[in-house]
């Protein structure tokens, strides 16, 4: 299943981790979290999950801070549709403030 997330829960994530795999799915990721993998949606997503994340029961956090970007949605969905069973995606914005710790 996949699940989106408020801004609350993901700034716990980052702060506490806690066996999830954050993932950046932008176009264009920042790399502004330690810690945190950085794979593109395109059209060979599918692919390019299971190889570089081949068990499909660890829980998975994607998230975007492109205003909108339905392929943070696409990808969840695609993630799903492939069998992985704890996925959770947040969409953020340009307007977030990153700090160090996470967001303000």
């Amino acid at each position: 299943m996949n699940y989106e997330i408020p801004r609350e829960m993901f700034k716990q994530r980052l702060d506490e981790r806690l066996n999830f795999i954050l993932i950046d799915i932008s176009k264009n990721p920042s790399n502004m979290f330690k810690d945190t993998e950085s794979l593109g949606f395109s059209g060979s997503f599918k692919q390019d999950i299971e190889k570089k994340f081949p068990d499909k029961m660890k829980n998975y956090l994607l998230f975007s801070f492109v205003n909108n970007d339905e392929s943070l949605k696409l990808a969840a969905h695609e993630m799903e549709n492939s069998g992985y069973q704890f996925v959770y995606y947040y969409q953020g914005s340009e307007k977030d403030i990153v700090l160090d710790k996470g967001l303000n």
